[in-house]
C-alpha cells in the first residue's frame, strides 16, 4: 500500500483558492515512512506553501509514479470542519486521481496534529496538545475572517485502546484569543513580524525582567476549566495589545516598527507572554492528565515549537515523558494525514500502530568530484579537496575556531537543523556567537544557538535532564560548573535549547562530536541551520555550495569533499 500524504490549500477572504504555508508531502510504503520534504526546500522561498515539486521528489526519490499510489491523504486549514465540495474536487484536479485511487481527508486540521504527535510517540496512551493559531472553523462559516469564527485553537485529545478522542477545547469561540494567537500579536507588537518569527520573542524572552508579571493574567479559568482571554480578538495587533495592559492597569510604548530601537520593555513584554504561555499550557495539562490518570503528554501544533513550554510539561510531577515531533507545525501535517488514512483503513486494529519516522527523511545524494567541478565553474573563487574522514576533519577546524558549513547523507524533516544540513562552531568560544548571528546568518544578536550533545554526556553539561531531545524540542539548565566552557551555547537564563545525538541516529554525525571531545574534552558543538537569513536549508548539493558561496563561513565539508576560499 503506497499512502501520499500532503498539504492542502485553502479559501482565503475573498474565496480564492491559495496553498498552505509550509506546504510538504511525504509518502508511505505499508507502514513505513520512505520520504518527505517541504515544499521551501525545492523552490529555495521560506515557507512556501503547495506540494507539487515535492511530490514529484517523493516520488522520483522512491522509484514511484502517481499511478503505483494508492491512497492520497489530505487535510485543510482555514475551512468548514464540512469540507467544501470544490475544495476536494480542486485536490482531485491537482492530483489528477484516477478511479483505482482514494482521496482521504482527515476530519479535522488539529486531529492530523494529533495522529503526527501520538504514533510517532512510540507511547501506548497520553494527552495529546495542539495549539495553534487557529485550524478549521466549527460549524458554519460566519465571517470570511477567521477570528471571527468558532475555530479550532486549542483541542486535547486522549489517546487510548487504539483510539484518538477530543476531550476538550479552548477558544472555540468566535473572537477566542488563544495563546498561540496572542503569542503572534505580542511578536508583532515589538517588531519581530509575524508568526513565522515567534522564535524571536522565545529568545528575547530571557532578557527581559519581571515588572510586567505582577499585573495579573492574560487568561482566567471558567468553572468547567476552560481557558478565556480577559480579552477578545479584534482582528487588530496593536489595538488588542494595548487594550490588554490597559485592563491589567498600565499603558505601554507604541507598537514597535522592524527598524525602531529594541528597548528594555520589549523583552519585558516578550517575557510576560512566555510566561503567561508556559503558566496556562501547564496549568491545562495538569488537570486533564490528573482528570484521565495519564502519565505521558504529546504536542503538536506550531506552539509546539516553543522550547520553554515543553520544558515546562515535562517538569509537571506526575508526567514521566514528553513527546514532539520535529515537525510539529504546518509541514509536519502531510505525516499526520498519511498516518491518519493508513490507521483507519477498513478492517484493521489501531491499537498495532505505532510509526518509526525517521529524524532524516530526504534524498541521499552521491557527491562527486565531477558534481563539485560542475558547480564550482560559478565560483571561481573556492577551491576543493578530498578528504579521508570528514568527521575528524571537521572537529579539528571546529576545535581550531572556525566556523564551517556540514552537508552530509540525508535531510532533515523540519525547521530546525539536526546534523545534517548544519552550521557548526566551537561553544567553548562566546565570540562565534556573535560572528554566527551578525556576520553569517545576519540576524538578531540576543538569539542563542543549540547545542549538539552526544546523548551519554547529556548529563555532564545539563542539570537533571534525563529524556531524549533529538529534534531540538526543549531547554535544558545548563550546570554552574559548566558555563564558562560552553559559553557558546548558554543562554543569558544559564539554559540551552539542546539537541541530544546518539550513534544510531546519525553515525557520521555523532563521530564528528566524539572527535570534537578528545581533542577539547567537550563532548558537544554549537549546531544552528545551514541556510542564510530568510533563506530555507539547503537541500542539494548545488544549494549548498551556492550558500557557501554566499556566506563568510570558513569551510564548506559536503560528503567527503572540504571546499574553501582561495587567498
Amino acid at each position: 500500500m503506497i499512502t501520499v500524504g500532503l498539504n492542502a490549500c485553502i479559501v482565503d477572504e475573498s474565496n480564492e483558492i491559495r496553498p498552505v504555508d509550509g506546504g510538504g508531502v511525504c509518502l508511505f510504503e505499508d507502514e513505513k515512512l520512505l520520504y518527505a520534504i517541504t515544499e521551501e526546500r525545492l523552490t529555495y522561498t521560506k515557507y512556501d506553501g503547495g506540494f507539487k515539486k515535492a511530490l514529484e521528489y517523493v516520488l522520483d526519490a522512491s522509484g514511484k509514479n502517481l499511478h503505483d499510489v494508492d491512497q492520497f491523504a489530505v487535510s485543510f486549514y482555514g475551512v468548514s470542519l464540512n469540507v467544501p465540495e470544490f475544495l476536494i474536487e480542486h485536490i482531485k484536479t491537482e492530483l489528477s486521481i484516477q478511479p483505482h485511487q482514494k482521496l482521504i481527508v482527515v476530519p479535522s486540521h488539529h486531529l492530523s496534529h494529533a495522529y503526527a504527535a501520538f504514533y510517532c510517540s512510540g507511547f501506548k496512551e497520553a494527552l495529546i496538545v495542539v495549539n495553534d493559531n487557529e485550524g478549521q472553523i466549527i460549524g458554519e462559516k460566519k465571517s470570511p475572517y477567521m477570528f471571527e469564527n468558532s475555530c479550532e485553537r486549542n483541542s486535547y485529545y486522549l489517546a487510548r485502546s487504539g483510539k484518538i478522542e477530543l476531550i476538550d477545547r479552548d477558544f472555540d469561540y468566535p473572537q477566542g484569543l488563544g495563546l498561540g494567537k496572542l503569542y503572534n500579536k505580542f511578536t508583532k507588537y515589538i517588531g519581530m513580524g509575524n508568526y513565522h518569527n515567534a522564535g524571536k520573542t522565545m529568545g528575547l524572552a530571557s532578557f527581559g525582567s519581571d515588572r510586567l508579571l505582577s499585573l495579573g493574567d492574560a487568561y482566567k479559568k471558567d468553572y468547567n476549566g476552560n481557558l478565556h482571554c480577559i480579552i477578545p480578538d479584534t482582528g487588530g495587533t496593536e489595538n488588542d495589545i494595548k487594550t490588554l495592559f490597559k485592563k491589567l492597569g498600565v499603558t505601554i510604548p507604541e507598537l514597535r516598527k522592524k527598524t525602531d530601537p529594541l528597548r528594555q520593555i520589549h523583552a519585558d513584554l516578550a517575557m510576560y507572554v512566555q510566561k503567561q504561555l508556559e503558566k496556562w499550557t501547564t496549568k491545562k495539562v495538569e488537570k486533564l492528565t490528573e482528570q484521565y490518570n495519564l502519565e505521558y503528554v504529546c504536542v503538536g501544533g506550531g506552539v509546539a515549537l516553543n522550547c520553554p513550554t515543553n520544558t515546562s510539561l515535562l517538569n509537571i510531577e506526575r508526567v514521566e515523558n514528553v513527546y514532539i515531533p520535529s515537525a510539529p507545525q504546518d509541514q509536519g501535517l502531510c505525516i499526520g494525514n498519511a498516518i491518519y488514512a493508513i490507521v483507519n483503513q477498513e478492517e484493521t486494529d489501531s491499537d498495532q500502530f505505532q510509526f518509526d519516522v525517521p529524524l532524516y527523511t530526504g534524498k541521499k545524494y552521491i557527491v562527486t568530484a565531477e558534481t563539485i567541478q560542475t558547480t564550482l565553474k560559478e565560483f571561481p573563487n573556492l577551491y576543493y579537496n578530498e578528504v579521508e574522514d570528514p568527521s575528524k576533519l571537521a572537529a579539528e577546524l571546529i576545535s581550531e575556531g572556525n566556523v564551517i558549513a556540514w552537508f552530509q547523507g540525508e535531510s532533515e524533516f523540519g525547521p530546525r537543523a539536526l546534523g545534517n544540513r548544519s552550521i557548526l562552531g566551537d561553544p567553548r568560544d562566546k565570540l562565534v556567537v556573535n560572528r554566527l548571528n551578525l556576520d553569517i546568518k545576519k540576524r538578531e544578536a540576543f538569539r542563542p544557538f543549540a547545542p549538539s550533545v552526544l546523548i551519554e554526556n547529556t548529563q555532564d553539561y545539563f542539570e537533571n535532564f534525563s529524556t531524549e531531545s533529538p529534534s531540538m524540542m526543549f531547554t535544558a539548565d545548563v550546570k554552574k560548573e559548566q558555563i564558562k566552557n560552553i559559553s557558546g551555547v548558554v543562554h543569558v537564563d544559564g539554559t540551552a535549547r539542546l539537541q541530544t545525538v546518539n550513534k544510531q541516529d546519525n553515525p557520521m554525525y555523532y563521530r564528528l562530536i566524539q572527535h570534537f571531545g578528545e581533542l577539547t574534552g567537550i563532548y558537544l558543538v554549537i549546531n544552528t541551520s545551514f541556510n542564510l537569513d530568510g533563506m530555507p536549508i539547503v537541500e542539494t548539493p548545488y544549494d549548498a555550495i551556492v550558500c557557501f558561496a554566499k556566506s563568510e563561513l570558513d569551510y564548506l565539508i559536503i560528503g567527503n569533499f572540504v571546499l574553501r576560499y582561495k587567498l
